[in-house]
């Protein structure tokens, strides 16, 4: 069932002027129009439908694809005099738009051919790789593709010689009328245009929307305005092939042109942008004379939402925590400008970077958000002070994230790696990725920010995965999900969007401006060393009013690099900031607790260290101050498998001194509390789930017997078996990977009657 709700809001998009009236299409690209003495008739709505249609030389038969309730996909011609559409195949997992030649050939791709028909039959021609968009030269000669680095190939149909005449990151080219020159994009959104006979490339620069003057000579386009925030401008140029002439053709503050289309005898069409209004001009003299409104719609152009139930499973995606800029952030705060270090928090967190810090947040209901005051908020983390300031769309002074990618001259185009790494992740920019790099980066168990053309002033979303071998990607994007109705909305995690220059029926990213890497591991898990940085696996660190983590400094020295340290208070009983560190102990016995004093930023003379056993709890106090870079003992207590911590606050009596928080060890010194067999409860645990060469698991036992491990990839297939028998117990078992590709994993293993799923990644 193919579910589609209809929003009445919108524009008109990718106008053309036909004999038979303007062929249009709505905003999301679902649905095709036309548009005759005054009249808009709905000629077909489809996901997808609208995009990248092709108009044939006799500008009778529209070139379109068809995308069904399942998903799968058939290319079609659309009759714009008999309003009847007719397929050209049968519905297939990939196929390509359709393109024209003047001869009357019709183009288009079934998976990796090219299939070529005319009235004598059809020819195939094996590209080795699946590309949506082949437009055909006039002639009937050539055919342009692109692969999956998106580079641009041109192929010879008599010969079969091919050659790239571009780079990485190119897509929707475009024949010149007389077919001597090929118009194109680039990814981060500038035009080139490629000579075919010559074999030279021209930049024309920024841009979008290029189309061909009948002449070959000229094409019309147009350029966009913004702050960094909002869009402030967009108007038509013309420039010569070659670059060397360019023309600013309007200059309307309040009317933002955009997508514009050659018709006969000199004529422009182009929309007014959120207008739902279509212009007509003519080209006279190298300017647009004569503008005018030929359409515009009394009531809003409705936009048609698809649900597509198709049956495929995506690629295993990476689960990384979702956060909305707008909606997961404090309630003072306007985030709608915040896409970007709300996009590089989603990283931080799913490496578990950070501390929670949680904030009431109450819309779109009212809920907990732990990582939205890191955003907007001060904070200060690896040495790093965040407290930058730039205000937001309401005027509000924010720090944290937003105010270090944008107070002053500072943009995410130049402070959001930076921002990524300070955190200790590997990140950097690309510009302008090609498709192949962030597949790369996914198959590695890497997500990877992109900043792309979902709105016209540019947006930044997480890529998490890959559906089927399809160029449709899957995000966590911060402002929701486009594909349904409201945006922003609050189901953004796991949204599919479209890569330029492919059809699957999403909504599409239309350019990918440039990309952020994020290559990062895990804390090891918690054991018998609890450290300050193993947030939620036995470290917990308060910030909770009345705390805040503006009250928490941190320092790179101490027990594995990294302390944090607060001042202590002139209280003796109630804390503001405490930390506390609770182990997992293989056995019940007694254990001898150790304190690790950093030499540095550790003066308090009277430091309670609160230790809770089996049976009871106890306060130690500790001059810190007398014990630098040393593990002080805090005494041998008796500890169960159910409990146990300890507990550290900045009340000791004495305000001001600093007091240091790092690790805390527990030394097994002999048996001390009898554990019931009953209690060890079965289970397995990854002792890394990022790894290289094996695969260390702890297995627990209660009542002993077979064990048996096997190692799936993502596709199904089985790479490993392993069958051993145990005892009752707690056991370590090593499984050797160095023989698998770098990738995801799924472990499943099976004890005493369960089967339990574990995800891994193998780095390269």
């Amino acid at each position: 069932m193919l579910v589609i709700i209809l929003i009445i809001f919108g524009n008109f998009t990718h106008p053309l002027i036909t004999p038979y009236g303007v062929v249009v299409s709505n905003s999301n690209c679902s649905q095709i129009y036309l548009i005759e003495d005054g009249n808009l008739e709905l000629l077909i709505s489809a996901p997808g439908a609208g995009r990248y249609y092709t108009l044939s030389p006799d500008q009778r038969y529209l070139g379109i694809k068809l995308i069904g309730a399942d998903g799968l996909q058939a290319p079609a011609v659309l009759d714009l005099k008999e309003k009847t559409i007719t397929k050209l195949t049968r519905p297939c997992l990939r196929v390509g738009q359709v393109s024209f030649s003047k001869k009357g050939d019709v183009v288009y791709t079934l998976d990796e051919q090219l299939i070529v028909r005319d009235e004598d039959g059809e020819q195939r021609y094996r590209l080795d790789t699946y590309a949506n968009i082949t437009p055909i030269s006039p002639d009937g000669r050539y055919v342009v593709y692109n692969d999956f680095d998106d580079r641009l190939w041109l192929l010879d149909l008599r010969s079969g010689r091919r050659r790239c005449f571009t780079g990485k990151g190119y897509f929707r080219p475009i024949w010149s009328p007389d077919g001597l020159r090929i118009v194109y994009s680039r990814l981060d959104g500038s035009i080139e245009v490629y000579d075919r006979d010559r074999e030279k490339t021209y930049k024309i620069g920024r841009g979008f929307g290029p189309a061909w003057l009948s002449d070959g000579e000229h094409i019309v386009y147009y350029l966009i305005e913004t702050d960094g925030h909002e869009l402030k401008g967009s108007d038509l140029y013309l420039a010569r092939f070659d670059g060397l002439k360019k023309l600013r053709l309007t200059r309307t503050g309040d009317i933002f042109e955009m997508d514009p289309s050659v018709g006969p005898d000199g004529q422009i069409i182009f929309q007014a942008h959120a207008q739902a209004e279509l212009r007509v001009g003519r080209l006279v003299d190298n300017c647009l004379d004569d503008v005018r409104v030929v359409f515009k719609s009394d009531d809003p152009v409705e936009s048609g939402f698809y649900q597509i139930n198709d049956s495929f499973d995506d690629r295993d995606s990476i689960d990384v925590p979702y956060l909305h800029q707008v909606y997961d952030v404090p309630d003072w705060f306007n985030g709608h400008w915040a896409c970007a270090p709300t996009t590089a928090m989603m990283v931080i967190a799913h490496y578990n970077r950070l501390p929670y810090w949680d904030c009431l947040c109450s819309s779109p209901y009212q809920h907990i958000s732990h990582y939205g005051r890191y955003i907007c908020e001060r904070y200060f983390y690896r040495e790093e002070n965040y407290n930058l300031q730039a205000q937001d769309p309401s005027g509000n002074w924010a720090m944290g994230g937003y105010g270090y990618m944008w107070a002053g001259s500072n943009h995410p185009y130049t402070h959001m790696a930076p921002y990524i790494n300070n955190h200790n992740i590997t990140s950097w920019r690309d510009d302008g990725p090609p498709f192949s790099l962030v597949v790369n980066e996914l198959n590695q168990g890497y997500p990877y920010g992109l900043c792309v053309g979902l709105t016209a002033a540019g947006h930044l979303v997480l890529t998490v995965g890959q559906v089927l071998d399809w160029h449709t990607l899957i995000f966590n994007d911060p402002y929701g999900n486009k594909n349904t109705p409201g945006y922003p909305s609050y189901d953004g995690k796991y949204a599919r969007y479209d890569w330029p220059g492919y059809n699957n029926g999403y909504e599409n990213l239309n350019n990918v401006y440039w990309g952020v890497g994020a290559r990062g591991d895990w804390e090891v898990p918690t054991d018998t060393i609890v450290d300050d940085l193993q947030f939620n696996d036995g470290f917990y660190l308060h910030t909770d009013a009345p705390s805040t983590m503006a009250f928490w400094w941190d320092a790179l020295i101490g027990y594995n690099g990294h302390i944090w340290w607060t001042y202590t208070t002139h209280a003796t009983s109630e804390d503001t900031c405490y930390a506390t560190w609770t182990p997992v102990l293989s056995a019940a016995g007694n254990y001898e607790v150790f304190a690790y004093i950093p030499n540095d930023h550790a003066a308090a003379t009277g430091a309670r260290y609160r230790i809770y056993y089996a049976g009871g709890n106890q306060t130690v106090v500790v001059d810190q101050s007398q014990h630098p870079g040393e593990w002080v003992s805090l005494g041998t207590f008796p500890f169960d498998l159910t409990g146990g911590y300890v507990y550290l606050g900045d009340a000791t009596g004495t305000q001001g001194r600093h007091i240091g928080y790092d690790a805390i060890r527990w030394s097994y010194r002999g048996p001390g509390v009898v554990e019931e067999a009953a209690t060890l409860k079965p289970g397995v645990r990854l002792q890394s789930t990022i790894i290289r060469t094996r695969l260390n698991l702890e297995i627990n036992l209660s009542n002993g017997g077979d064990v048996v491990c096997r190692i799936y990839g993502v596709d199904g297939r089985l790479y490993d078996d392993l069958y051993q028998v145990f005892n009752p117990g707690t056991h370590s078992l090593v499984i050797g990977t160095a023989g698998l590709p770098a990738g995801i994993y799924i472990l499943k293993t099976e004890i005493e009657g369960r089967a339990y799923l574990d995800k891994f990644i193998v780095a390269e």
